[in-house]
């Protein structure tokens, strides 16, 4: 059946026409109403325009390429500011083991891309300005991650260093800041270590969410770091008595656990490896494990 391209044009008018408008200062009393910083403000701003362009159906238009003519015509393009693309975009089509890291196959490097939606990390001051120097998404592979019924915190690095990662939920939360951190905390990053425990990490994440509960973003307490395969269980243990066990996997571990006010960064009091029947292999202290970031990110 031949297609009436000016009939389908004059329809998509009626349903733009007859949208309701929307409330830009309810959307942004809404965007804004939470404690964020500055990159959030940015996201929810977008959001706020997005959602009052489209209630007034104003869209922008491209044309789609296909073989058959009767199909050509206009579709309407819903952009997506609090979640850009990569640019340029990876290729996703996976990458294979990098010496001791294991490989991504294209479900995993997909994850890995979602942990740098700039393309790359970002400085510690400034959530878009890439570092090229620590390297490209394409460098750094999906090492091990935590989930619970709230979201999921991952590792992933690289020969250098790594990246703690709380992707964002969409329409739900924001994604965390790709700030880099060097394997052993000096660069140029070193994947050996001593022993069979390194606990390289103590830092939290925040899931900010769009619409905040009456207690705020949620927080969460991470320890992460390398382990020997001799290790089986991997223990933190907080100064208030609290204590979690950890993820392994590939050579490495990552614990994520609510935290609840008031946060106390130096709180973390121990951090335990033991083998498959139990037995103690190390214990590191937490009053020296460094938090997330490089020293050269603050030039």
């Amino acid at each position: 059946m031949a297609v009436d391209e000016r009939t389908i044009s004059e329809a998509l008018r009626t349903m733009a026409a007859r949208a309701t408008p929307a409330d830009p200062a309810l959307l942004a009393r809404r965007a804004m109403r939470s404690r964020v910083r500055r990159r959030r403000t940015r996201w929810a701003l977008g959001l706020v325009t997005a959602a009052a362009l489209t209630a007034y159906g104003v869209v922008q238009l491209r044309p789609v390429e296909t073989k058959d003519p009767t199909l050509v015509g206009p579709i309407p393009v819903n952009p997506s500011p609090m979640y850009p693309t990569p640019s340029p975009s990876p290729t996703n089509n996976g990458a294979p083991a990098l010496g001791p890291l294991p490989a991504n196959d294209s479900e995993r490097f997909g994850q890995v891309l979602t942990c740098m939606p700039h393309g790359g990390t970002v400085h510690n001051m400034d959530g878009e300005r890439v570092l090229p120097q620590h390297g490209v998404p394409q460098d750094f592979r999906w090492l091990v991650e935590s989930a619970d019924k709230e979201g999921v915190t991952r590792l992933v690095g690289s020969l250098k260093g790594f990246v703690l990662c709380t992707p964002g939920v969409r329409g739900v939360s924001y994604p965390t800041d790709a700030h880099f951190t060097y394997w052993g905390f000096e660069p140029p990053g070193d994947l050996a270590f001593d022993g069979v425990l390194s606990v390289d990490v103590y830092d939290f994440q925040m899931q900010s969410m769009i619409n905040p509960p009456k207690g705020g973003d949620p927080n969460f307490r991470v320890v992460a770091g390398r382990v020997k395969p001799e290790v089986k269980r991997v223990e933190a243990v907080w100064k208030d008595g609290s204590r979690a066990d950890a993820v392994l996997g590939n050579g490495f571990f990552i614990i994520r656990t609510r935290a609840h006010p008031p946060i106390v960064s130096g709180d973390l009091r121990t951090v335990t490896a033991y083998d498959g029947d139990g037995r103690v292999l190390a214990v590191k202290g937490g009053a020296k494990v460094p938090s997330a970031g490089a020293p050269d990110d603050n030039d």
